[in-house]
């Protein structure tokens, strides 16, 4: 998304070719509120599910309902589905 709208956040890690955790958390950040929580809760997925594999599948779909918003949006955004 932050592509699509052409952010500086994506702009910076395009030119150095590739992308940190403070330049995802800022371009969320200017996104809006969807985009902020889906960033958290994804977040918070891929460390603690991902990295440390100490979450339950229940804590995963309770977040889902966070991030599936900023999926939605973003296939308005692009055109698809």
């Amino acid at each position: 998304m932050a592509i699509a709208k052409n952010l500086d956040e994506a702009r910076e890690a395009l030119s150095k070719g590739r992308w940190s955790v403070s330049l995802l958390d800022d371009a969320a950040s200017k996104l809006g509120d969807i985009a902020e929580r889906a960033w958290a809760e994804a977040y918070f997925l891929h460390v603690n599910g991902f990295h440390e594999v100490r979450i339950r599948i229940d804590e995963v779909e309770r977040r889902v309902k966070y991030i599936r918003p900023l999926i939605d949006e973003l296939k308005n955004i692009i055109g698809v589905g």
